[in-house]
C-alpha cells in the first residue's frame, strides 16, 4: 500500500498529538534521521498565503507549509520564507530596512492576503514558521530555509523591502547582462532586479541569510539562482567571479551559525538545467562543487516542465564530493502546450533522472490550490521519491518547446530557456534520407511489462504543423519505418502566438505496443517530409513529439480513516 498525505483533519488530530496545539508548551527540536538519505524534496513557494483569505490560522498555515506532505515520500521541505518581487522576510526581521514597505491600499487582493495574514501573527506573537519547523522535524521531514537569489515578479506578488524603496538606484535598471529586458518582455523594459556588483546589495541579503539560520534550527539554506536567471549584474564575467565570492561568503556564515550550535547547516542551489546554460549566465556550478561550497545543487528548467533534461553531466561533476543532485523537472506548466504537467508526464521526468544516477527528485510550484489542474497529479508526491515506485506506471514522454515560448512562436521567446529544445522544428522536403532525427529518451522496460501482462499499450505521437492530404511523410522509429497511423485527427490545441485551428495542426498516433518498437532508453524518432503540396509555401513544423505508455494495474481505493 503506497504512502500518501494525510487529510487536514488527519492533521489536526497528528497535530494535538505531538503537543504542538495551542496553549500546549513546545518540545525542543526532534532532528530528523541523519542515516536516511533524503530523496524527494519540495520547494513550498509559499503562494498559499497570496491565496488563502484572511484569518489564517496557524494550523492552517502548518497544514498547507508542511502538514500536507506528512505521509508522503516528500522527506525534505524547503520553505520560501520571503516575499516575492523582493526578500521581505515574512518574519519580524531585524536586519536595518529589510522589512516591508507600510500600505494603507493594496492594488491586488494577494498582497492584502499576504500581509494581512503575517501582520496578524506578529501582532499575535506567534511565529507560523517555528510551528511548521517543529511540525517538519517531528514528522522526520527535513526543514529548509529558501531565498529567491534575485525574484522580479511585480505587482500583484511584489512586496518591496524599506532598503530598495531607499535605494531606487540599487536596481539595475537598463544595465542588466541578462539580454531579456524590452518591450514585450516577461522581464519588462527596464531590469527591477538588484544590482549584485554592489557591496551594500550583497551585504544585506547575507545578512538576510545569517539572520534565518541564527533564528530557525533549520537544516538548511537554498538561494534559488533560476528566480531570476541572469538578472544580477552588469555583466557576466565579472559576476562569475562575484558569484563564487559570494556563495563562499555564505557557506562561510552558515558554518559559524552552525558552530555555534554545534551543528551542520547545508547549502543548496537551483540553477538551469544545463551546464551550458549555467555558464552563459556566470554561474560557476563546476567551482561551487569542487570547493564544497554545495550540500545539492538542482539543475532544473525555467517556466517549463521537460521529461528529457540531461543531469548526468550533473552527475558526473559531482563525483567524490558530498554535493548531492537533485533533479527538478517540472514548474507549473508544460511539457510542450500543456498548461499544466500531467502527472503522467511528471512522473516520466522523474522516471528518467533517475536513471541517470541522481540523488534525488526535487518539485518546485506545483500549486493545489481551487481550481489548479494539478489537482490530480498529487500522487507524485508518494511516487516520485524512488524509482521502484514510478515502475510500471502510466507514462507521458514529451519533446517539445516551453509552454509560454510556444505561444510566441515563431517569433522567439522573452523568456529564460534553462535548456535548448529540439522542438518544435521545420520539416525540410527531402526526396531522400532520414530527415529531422531526434532522440526520445523513455526509462520504462516496456519488454519486461508486456512479458508480466502489464502492459496495455504504448503510442507515439507526431505533433504537425500544416500538413495537408497532398503531403507525403515518412516515419521511423529506431530504424523501422512506422506503419500506417491508427488515428489521425486535428490537433486540439493551439500552437504558435495566435490561433490558427485552421492551419492544418494534426495529430499522427502510431502503436508501438509490439515488440521490437521501443528501447529502454534512448529512441531515435526521424522524420521526412517527402513532398509537400505546391500549393503551399508555408513550413511544415515537428511540434511536438509524445510517447504515452499505460499499464494494466488497478489502483488501491483506500479509506479514510
Amino acid at each position: 500500500m503506497r504512502p500518501r498525505a494525510i487529510t487536514r483533519r488527519q492533521f489536526q488530530r497528528w497535530l494535538a498529538a505531538a503537543m504542538l496545539a495551542p496553549g500546549v508548551a513546545r518540545p525542543a527540536r526532534a532532528s530528523a534521521d541523519p542515516v536516511r538519505p533524503r530523496r524527494l524534496f519540495y520547494n513550498n513557494d509559499g503562494s498559499f498565503l497570496l491565496y488563502t483569505t484572511p484569518p489564517l490560522e496557524a494550523e492552517e498555515f502548518v497544514y498547507e507549509a508542511i502538514g500536507r506532505f506528512i505521509g508522503t515520500q516528500v522527506d525534505a521541505v524547503i520553505c520560501h520564507m520571503f516575499g516575492y518581487g523582493d526578500a521581505v522576510p515574512l518574519y519580524p526581521t531585524r536586519v536595518p530596512d529589510a522589512a516591508g514597505v507600510e500600505r494603507q491600499r493594496y492594488e491586488f487582493v494577494s498582497e492584502w492576503r499576504q500581509q494581512t495574514s503575517m501582520r496578524a501573527f506578529w501582532s499575535q506573537g506567534v511565529d507560523p514558521w517555528r510551528l511548521a519547523l517543529e511540525a517538519a522535524h517531528r514528522a522526520g521531514i527535513e526543514y529548509w530555509a529558501g531565498m529567491r537569489f534575485n525574484d522580479l515578479h511585480g505587482a500583484g506578488y511584489h512586496w518591496p523591502s524599506q532598503f530598495r524603496a531607499r535605494h531606487p538606484e540599487y536596481e539595475l535598471g537598463a544595465r542588466c547582462a541578462s539580454g531579456m529586458h524590452g518591450p514585450g518582455s516577461v522581464y519588462g523594459e527596464r531590469c527591477t532586479g538588484l544590482n549584485y556588483a554592489i557591496p551594500a546589495v550583497r551585504k544585506q541579503r547575507l545578512a538576510l541569510v545569517r539572520e534565518t539560520a541564527e533564528r530557525y534550527p533549520i537544516d538548511g539554506f537554498e538561494w534559488d539562482f533560476l528566480r531570476e536567471p541572469g538578472h544580477y549584474a552588469p555583466d557576466f564575467t565579472s559576476g562569475r567571479k562575484l558569484l563564487t565570492e559570494y556563495l563562499r561568503e555564505a557557506r562561510a556564515a552558515l558554518d559559524e551559525v552552525g558552530a555555534a550550535q554545534a551543528r551542520r547547516i547545508g547549502l543548496g542551489v537551483r540553477v538551469p538545467g544545463t551546464l551550458a546554460k549555467c555558464d552563459a549566465i556566470g554561474l560557476d556550478v563546476e567551482a561551487w562543487i569542487r570547493s564544497g561550497l554545495l550540500d545539492y545543487i538542482s539543475p532544473a528548467p525555467h517556466w517549463d516542465t521537460a521529461t528529457e533534461l540531461p543531469f548526468d553531466a550533473f552527475v558526473a561533476l559531482k563525483r567524490d564530493s558530498r554535493c548531492r543532485v537533485l533533479a527538478c523537472t517540472s514548474e507549473q506548466v508544460g511539457p510542450a502546450n500543456y498548461s499544466r504537467p500531467p502527472v503522467e508526464a511528471l512522473r516520466a521526468g522523474a522516471f528518467n533522472a533517475w536513471r541517470q544516477g541522481v540523488d534525488g527528485i526535487y518539485i518546485f510550484n506545483f500549486h493545489h490550490h481551487i481550481g489548479s489542474e494539478l489537482a490530480d497529479a498529487t500522487a507524485i508526491l508518494s511516487e516520485a521519491g524512488r524509482p521502484e515506485t514510478l515502475a510500471y506506471k502510466d507514462k507521458l514522454y514529451v519533446l517539445g518547446g516551453c509552454h509560454d515560448c510556444l505561444r510566441q512562436f515563431p517569433h522567439g521567446s522573452t523568456i529564460f530557456q534553462a535548456f535548448d529544445h529540439p522542438l518544435p522544428a521545420p520539416l525540410p522536403e527531402r526526396t531522400e534520407g532520414a530527415g529531422l532525427t531526434v532522440n526520445l529518451t523513455a526509462g520504462d522496460d516496456v519488454d519486461t511489462a508486456r512479458r508480466r501482462g502489464l502492459l496495455e499499450r504504448a503510442t507515439l505521437e507526431l505533433i504537425l504543423v500544416g500538413l495537408t492530404p497532398l503531403d507525403e511523410i515518412e516515419a521511423t522509429l529506431n530504424g523501422r519505418m512506422l506503419p500506417r497511423p491508427v488515428e489521425v485527427r486535428p490537433a486540439d490545441y493551439r500552437v504558435g502566438p495566435t490561433a490558427n485551428e485552421y492551419q492544418g495542426n494534426f495529430r499522427l498516433r502510431y502503436d508501438v505496443s509490439a515488440p521490437g518498437w521501443l528501447r529502454q532508453g534512448t529512441n531515435a524518432v526521424a522524420v521526412a517530409l517527402r513532398r509537400r503540396n505546391p500549393a503551399i509555401s508555408a513550413p511544415m513544423v515537428l511540434h511536438d513529439l509524445r510517447l504515452e505508455i499505460r499499464y494494466r494495474i488497478l489502483p488501491l481505493k483506500l479509506k479514510e480513516q
